[in-house]
């Protein structure tokens, strides 16, 4: 037999979650509907918390696989591929799944099970992107709770890729899991007919009679198993911590921070002049902003307004009216200013009209639409990509690019391979190219995007340093509530949100409420920030100097400290807090219909201690007890909209 994954778990899940696990391998791949039923071909190789061994088939299929523990997090990896070592067209798989576990041991009465919606671009509030949704499952019926990435291949088009159960009650615990893949998946918990049927956890990638040929092999997604112990919230900072150690890349051999940054789409799209530009780079410089991204419209063939589309795929050729010189002086320009200089790609997606279309017709996905899929399995598409990406960051000294996606694959690979296996092979190209140039450009900071944040999971988050989390900006209320929503499984310095300026608003239209509303994760400002006074932007620099003070605690824990808001008077509070508990900051928010206060109780506060409680907007500060904290919580006044109180440890 395999090894049994409930021996591998020892000391990384908790007991009694253990021990209720049976003795199946962790993972499964089935044919025709059926699992496969392997043997131990090697016996397991054991160093430094790692752990490899073979089975096989009688088919003639051999897994290998990868047992890695992180005790540090309460963690492991698992990793099978598939090998076909055989003369012979492998048996068609009709199932593949890295995560597969059996608990006949747990009472169904006491779990709970938490996910969180994905990316999308809602303009309603409350969204149901970053909605949370948690569920108790009932010690009768069959209950079935599933998560997946939607039906256009982009990987949080619909779910974010995490799924979590804990126990309740005295002893809680639980698991979260989550792969390591940028495309087709899903996840479920379900449960049989009967309490005494065993509860199931299976995560899987979408395949139809998918084979391997002679000696090929196939590397199925690593799973990511993070356990806990404690409620959801235990849960979800266990998840955030490790994702932010283990996942998330260095930016310039350091950990990375939110960061404040200019992007002119949202407002301008492509009407602008690089004599707009370069205003722009000077009100951002005024207001203290960090870096400052040009966004879409800089190559040839863009239309006016927020045509850019028509373009994609120009990406050695610029709008020569727009920038006579190339884009060297503005680039040069910002950095005057002390600005750090930023460009958007698409490079996945091009223009059937486009220059790269044209020249590599062989390297696309074609449908016969306008729009074209670039093939990253083609190791010569990944190399033109690496090339000309990391010409324009080494010509113009780029620090930031918004790496975006507006297609989704999945019709692209249903008609080149309706089995599935093509998408393998073309996330490995996407990871070969990130990889190349996070390596080659350690100070060039990387931001997903999809269509807003369609396309976030552990495969882009190893290989990016902040997401725009969503192409909705115009709302403060729906911003925050996604914020704060993506913060219960992403530690803060990922879901970027930006402060949106239209054409003829002038200061009133953007109050200090707005620009708080957009601090729960990476902070942003976009369009015609030119048109605010000198006074609105050193208002705007005050803020961004608060916002530094505290934004280090955005990627420490997080607790929410209202329920998340089912309807739109419903206020929303939250604390991020340092890991030894010391440092804190609680950002509130009113309701939509609501200026009332609001009481919180503080998550880490100690009743034996003393607590200096600061207004950061006011400057009013006063010394509290932990004791009284504890008993009577905080009062916090909404009537503003939105307010900052700093919670410091004294004594």
């Amino acid at each position: 037999m395999p090894v049994a994954i409930r021996d591998l778990l020892e000391g990384i899940l908790p007991t009694a979650l253990r021990e209720a696990l049976d003795a199946g391998a962790g993972w499964q791949v089935e044919s025709a509907g059926q699992a496969l039923l392997w043997v131990e071909a090697d016996a397991p190789l054991r160093a430094d918390n790692q752990e490899r061994w073979s089975a096989s088939h009688s088919s003639g299929l051999r897994a290998d696989v990868v047992f890695q523990r992180d005790p540090d997090h309460g963690a492991a990896t698992l990793q099978v591929t598939l090998a076909n070592p055989t003369r012979q067209q492998s048996i068609p798989l009709s199932a593949v799944k890295p995560v597969c576990l059996r608990w006949p041991g747990l009472r169904r009465g006491s779990i709970q099970v938490r996910s969180v919606g994905g990316g999308l671009s809602h303009a309603y509030f409350p969204p149901s992107a970053y909605r949370e949704n948690a569920v108790a499952f009932r010690p009768g019926g069959s209950d079935f709770f599933t998560v997946e990435s939607g039906a256009d291949g982009r990987s949080s088009n619909r779910d974010l890729p995490f799924l979590q159960m804990a126990t309740v009650g005295e002893g809680a615990a639980g698991l979260v899991v989550a792969l390591e893949w940028s495309a087709l998946w899903f996840q479920r918990i379900r449960g049989g007919w009967r309490p005494a049927d065993p509860l199931s956890w299976e995560a899987g990638i979408p395949v139809n009679g998918l084979t391997l040929a002679p000696g090929e092999t196939l590397a199925l997604p690593v799973a990511h198993l993070v356990a806990y112990e404690g409620d959801l919230d235990a849960g979800g900072n266990a998840c955030r911590r490790y994702v932010y150690d283990r996942i998330c890349p260095n930016l310039s051999g350091a950990r990375p921070v939110p960061p404040i940054s200019y992007d002119h789409w949202f407002g301008i799209g492509c009407d602008f002049t690089e004599d707009l530009l370069r205003r722009l780079v000077d009100r951002s410089a005024e207001m203290g902003l960090e870096y400052f991204v040009l966004d879409a419209g800089w190559y040839a063939g863009c239309g006016p307004g927020y045509d850019f589309s028509r373009g994609v795929g120009n990406w050695e050729r610029l709008d020569a009216a727009k920038f006579p010189h190339g884009l060297e002086p503005l680039a040069g320009y910002a950095r005057s200013k002390g600005l750090k200089f930023g460009l958007w790609f698409e490079v996945e997606r091009a223009h059937r009209s486009s220059d790269l279309v044209r020249d590599h017709h062989g390297w696309f996905f074609d449908d016969g639409g306008e729009f074209l899929h670039l093939n990253l399995a083609i190791r010569e598409a990944q190399d033109y990509v690496i090339r000309v990406i990391g010409g324009w960051i080494n010509r113009l000294g780029l620090e930031w690019s918004r790496w975006d996606y507006n297609i989704g694959p999945a019709r692209f690979w249903e008609k080149a391979d309706p089995t599935g296996k093509i998408q393998f092979s073309c996330v490995a190209g996407l990871y070969r190219v990130l990889d190349t140039l996070i390596h080659d450009h350690p100070g060039w900071r990387v931001e997903c995007c999809a269509s807003g944040g369609r396309r976030i999971d552990l495969g882009t988050l190893r290989r990016a340093h902040t997401i725009w989390f969503s192409d909705h900006t115009e709302d403060a209320a729906v911003c925050r509530f996604m914020q704060l929503g993506a913060n219960r499984f992403l530690p803060g310095h990922l879901p970027n949100s930006a402060v949106p300026v239209q054409p003829g608003e002038g200061d009133g239209a953007v109050t200090e409420a707005d620009v708080i509303a957009r601090m729960c994760g990476a902070l942003s400002f976009d369009g015609h920030i030119e048109l605010w006074s000198p006074g609105q932007a050193a208002r705007i620099r005050e803020l961004a100097g608060i916002y530094r003070e505290f934004r280090h605690l955005l990627v420490c824990d997080f607790y929410p400290l209202t329920p998340q808001p089912a309807r739109p008077g419903e206020p929303e509070c939250a604390q991020f807090i340092s890991r030894d508990g010391t440092d804190s900051v609680i950002l509130g928010f009113a309701g939509l219909l609501s200026s009332d206060e609001v009481r919180v109780w503080p998550r880490g506060i100690d009743a034996r201690a003393a607590y200096l409680v600061r207004d950061p907007i006011s400057g009013s500060e006063a010394r509290v007890g932990g004791k009284e904290i504890v008993e009577n919580g905080l009062r916090l006044s909404l009537r503003a909209g939105a307010v900052i109180r700093r919670v410091r440890h004294v004594a």
